[in-house]
């Protein structure tokens, strides 16, 4: 949550990095951005999106916020035939266990976005959001691929950093495969560590 600081003659707040100068500077250049992952400021890398594979990535939000929907980088324009499920959905944190409270609607079409280009996915409701760490899931399905696609993320310098010393199997980038659907909830000691972490914001 913020913190207090106090000078002479003033109090004010000091946020965590989501809010800080670089979403700053991109909501000054006119985006909606509220926040993104732990990544790094810009993507380093891209991320090839696997049939049935959904992946979960941690992102902070420091204050009372109403989530819209999502933002994320389509690299490489996706030529495939969809089925089951396409989406992207929000789940909150606690004790190791993710809890689905927003979702998109059904878009068999989402990973087909020009290439290089800032893809805007609202959820089906806007979401309020109460601080603490929350969890952006994306899934692609598909019976038949001419091209996968791939969205911006960031690699990280040694993927132990992506467990850390985090209880809980907790961590930063996590994937799940053989899904149809996005779950309810999702322990996360039954998901697999992801070294490329998905470049995503909250809007």
């Amino acid at each position: 949550s913020d913190k207090t600081f106090t000078f002479p003659n003033r109090t004010g707040t000091i946020a965590l990095e989501e809010s800080g100068p670089f979403i700053k500077t991109l909501q000054a250049l006119g985006s909606s951005v509220l926040y993104i992952t732990p990544n790094g400021d810009t993507p380093s890398t891209s991320q090839l999106m696997l049939d049935g594979v959904a992946s979960y990535n941690a992102i902070y939000v420091d204050k009372v916020s109403t989530i819209t929907g999502i933002k994320f980088l389509q690299v490489i324009q996706g030529d495939y035939t969809a089925d089951n499920n396409n989406y992207v959905g929000l789940y909150s944190y606690s004790g190791g266990t993710m809890t689905q409270v927003a979702i998109s609607a059904n878009n068999g079409d989402l990973w087909k976005s020009a290439a290089n280009t800032t893809v805007t996915v609202p959820f089906a409701t806007p979401y309020a959001a109460q601080p603490g760490l929350y969890f952006i899931a994306l899934l692609y399905n598909s019976s038949a691929e001419i091209t996968g696609p791939t969205v911006g993320a960031s690699t990280a310098a040694s993927p132990a950093f992506d467990v850390f010393d985090f209880t809980n199997s907790a961590k930063l980038s996590s994937t799940n495969s053989g899904e149809a659907t996005l779950p309810a909830t999702q322990a996360m000691s039954g998901n697999s560590m992801s070294s490329a972490r998905r470049w995503l914001a909250l809007y």
